[in-house]
């Protein structure tokens, strides 16, 4: 059927005047066919291009990203508003924790439905640890664990720093050896590992978990380096590089000798927070830290990042084990002057960010909108390249503190990472710090990747040591890139970050999975 041989249709068309209402017909044809017309479109892209600074429309998701983050260059007070009411829309008030409020409903009932309940949520394979110990098989398992363990620690000294041998496998095959984290396991002196692991560090300040736990017990810094499989030979070197560092302090409490004013505070930060990273348990390396702090809270900002962020961090983190009314005014000070940027090279300006987090986490007053623009300048923004381990372990980091270590991003930056283990350069220097941030993201990561990051770790930190003397062993700056730049000072810089990064496994409470 065609319009020439049917009368409605011609009707509708033309409006065919024998055909009954023809007229009618021919005016609802004009209202259908204008209704069907499709309207103009309109291109928005153009418009939103020119109000955000960009021409280019194929960077115009990338612009869109950068406005979102708050680095996008953008003067249109419209779109700046909008974009700090999505962003405030999008970050949760707070994580609700239900546990101990269904636990006190549950006193009394079935014992077993509490008893699942109050497992440790760290991690599946936990759970299958405590099944398999039940096995016959893990009881030979655990002979050959225990053997290896109860064995006298060897440090095998090589021609110019400690060896691993205490880290390799009992048989043979180069693996370290995973130690098996049952829940509930004691300590040398009675300390229990926690049970109950908050999800993020917000969770911790809002359950009032102690974020430094682990330090506070020497027995409870033992057993986290059995748990992350840390050798004997490594906690040896820790020690004596915290003796030689406490030895390099005058009687004014600055660490070294007087050079650059901006590099001298911010090693004099990195020796701090290496002394702290013990805790307590040495009255003498806490009062060598006390000194120290003092004269770190009485210099001024630095104006710099990276720097201002180390400051801030060790100024932190003492006011956390020294009472003392001038350092906490000095905390609020370097606080107050921070301005979070870009993550930078190495994950550098994250220093900025775990200072943030840090004072949240544990109490100390911070502005909201600081950690706000922190987490969304620093900590948000992922990495471009995979050669930048520092870099993509700020990206993990931030997302496991703030309760996201299960999205995909952040399983994609351990994947990267765990695939790029520390290594020497083409000249047989390490990089602490470009490996700093990769560290406490694949110790809290714990697994397959924790494994293969720490081995590579403790390879190449422990061969970088050099004895002094009998007693003392340092890591010179030749062994360590950047520290060249600090001529007066730079075995206290290479020798403060190889120690952190040996401190990793009980820097910091461990997270449950989210």
């Amino acid at each position: 059927m065609n319009r020439s041989d049917d009368p409605l249709l011609r009707a509708t068309a033309g409006g065919d005047p024998a055909c009954p209402d023809g007229q009618a017909l021919v005016h609802l044809g004009r209202v259908v066919r204008d209704a069907t017309r499709p309207p103009r479109a309109v291109d928005l892209v153009p418009q939103v291009l020119a109000r955000i600074g960009h021409r280019d429309e194929a960077s115009f998701d990338d612009a869109v990203d950068a406005l979102y983050d708050g680095s996008g260059r953008v003067d249109h007070p419209d779109l700046l508003r909008l974009g700090g009411l999505v962003r405030a829309a999008c970050d949760p008030l707070r994580r609700a924790d239900l546990g101990k409020r269904v636990l006190a409903r549950l006193d009394g009932a079935d014992r077993a439905v509490s008893r699942q309940l109050t497992l440790p949520t760290v991690s599946r394979w936990r759970v299958w640890s405590s099944v398999i110990a039940g096995h016959v098989a893990a009881l030979i398992a655990i002979a050959v664990w225990h053997q290896y363990l109860t064995a006298p620690a060897s440090i095998g000294e090589g021609a110019d720093g400690f060896g691993v041998a205490s880290h390799e496998s009992p048989t043979g095959d180069g693996n370290p050896i995973a130690l098996p984290t049952v829940p509930g396991d004691v300590a040398k002196g009675g300390a229990q590992w926690p049970e109950q692991l908050p999800t993020s560090w917000d969770a911790a300040r809002m359950r009032g978990d102690d974020l430094f736990r682990l330090r506070r017990d020497p027995a409870l810094r033992d057993l986290a380096c059995q748990r992350f499989g840390q050798a004997a030979t490594t906690r040896h070197a820790v020690a004596s590089g915290l003796d030689w560092l406490s030895r390099q302090q005058d009687a004014d409490g600055r660490f070294g000798v007087a050079s650059d004013p901006g590099r001298d505070i911010a090693v004099q930060s990195l020796a701090i927070l290496a002394l702290l990273g013990e805790g307590a348990g040495d009255e003498a390396r806490l009062a060598s830290a006390r000194r120290g702090l003092d004269w770190l809270a009485r210099q001024p900002a630095a104006r710099d990042e990276v720097i201002d962020g180390l400051v801030a961090l060790a100024l932190v983190e003492g006011a956390l084990w020294v009472d003392d009314d001038a350092l906490r005014a000095a905390v609020t000070r370097a606080l107050a002057s921070l301005a979070p940027g870009k993550p930078g090279a190495s994950g550098l300006g994250g220093f900025t960010l775990l200072a943030l987090e840090t004072a949240s986490a544990t109490g100390l007053a911070v502005p909201a909108q600081l950690i706000h623009e922190a987490r969304n300048l620093v900590g948000r923004p992922l990495p471009a390249r995979d050669d930048d381990p520092g870099r993509l372990g700020l990206a993990l980091f931030a997302r496991q503190i703030t309760g996201r270590g299960d999205s995909v991003a952040a399983m994609e930056q351990c994947t990267r990472l765990a695939q790029r283990p520390p290594r020497q350069d083409e000249i047989g220097r390490i990089d602490p710090l470009g490996w700093l941030f990769a560290t406490l993201a694949l110790r809290e990561s714990g697994g397959d990747a924790w494994t293969v990051w720490s081995h590579g770790l403790e390879e190449h930190l422990l061969g970088a040591f050099a004895r002094i003397d009998d007693q003392t062993w340092v890591v010179p700056a030749a062994r360590v890139r950047f520290a060249d730049v600090l001529p007066a000072n730079g075995d206290l810089f290479a020798t403060s970050l190889v120690v952190l990064n040996l401190q990793a496994p009980y820097r910091y409470l461990p997270l449950a999975a989210p």
